[in-house]
């Protein structure tokens, strides 16, 4: 089965062509580099597939379903850009709003084992506004692993990471792919970052 394919997939704004026919399959299971040139879509596309941006002809599906389903939806991770966050909560405090607005069943011990998975446990009690450009893009892949998510779309996720943090993703994503099926789907403009 794959967990995301694209029918001539297309998505225009006024007369620019973002996404022009695209197919596209991802095994479920897997983890899927999509690379291409700045400006060339990648964004727009993972924007598409998770249900940001509406598209202008094609079709999606994710695990068979129509992208709308509400079930495999629940069942997204999604890190697009940067992580949507309030600037004078700390760390902890912005990962459990996001849990609670999830809905997770024990939000405290969620929030901690994402924190966990990134590193970021020491940095728990942080004003998001006082990190720093890594820890904001780890603190975002944090996000986008609360609730044990089937499916993760993620943009550039190693923008500004030093080399520690960038270990630290990649042994993360590596992890929870082996360990629990996690389809991760990611976009980079650098082949070697992939």
């Amino acid at each position: 089965m794959y967990a995301i394919e694209t029918i001539r997939l297309s998505k225009s704004f006024r007369n620019i062509n973002a996404v022009q026919d695209l197919n596209l399959k991802v095994p479920e299971g897997s983890i899927y580099g999509f690379i291409g040139e700045n400006g060339s879509g990648k964004s727009v596309t993972e924007k598409l597939i998770s249900g940001l941006l509406v598209p202008s002809s094609g079709e999606i599906r994710l695990y068979g379903k129509h992208y709308t389903d509400a079930v495999i939806r629940s069942r997204m991770g999604v890190l697009i850009e940067n992580p949507g966050c309030f600037p004078n909560s700390t760390v902890y405090q912005n990962l459990m709003m996001q849990a609670l607005n999830l809905a997770i069943k024990d939000p405290k011990a969620e929030v901690e084992r994402v924190l966990r998975l990134v590193s970021m446990a020491g940095a728990a009690e942080r004003k998001f506004k006082h990190c720093s450009l890594g820890m904001k893009q780890r603190l975002g892949v944090a996000q986008s692993l609360l609730g044990h998510p089937r499916l993760l779309l993620l943009d550039e996720p190693i923008n500004g990471l030093d080399a520690d943090g960038m270990r630290i993703v990649r042994e993360t994503l590596l992890e929870i792919n082996r360990e629990e099926g996690v389809t991760i789907f990611i976009s980079s403009h650098i082949l070697g970052e992939l």
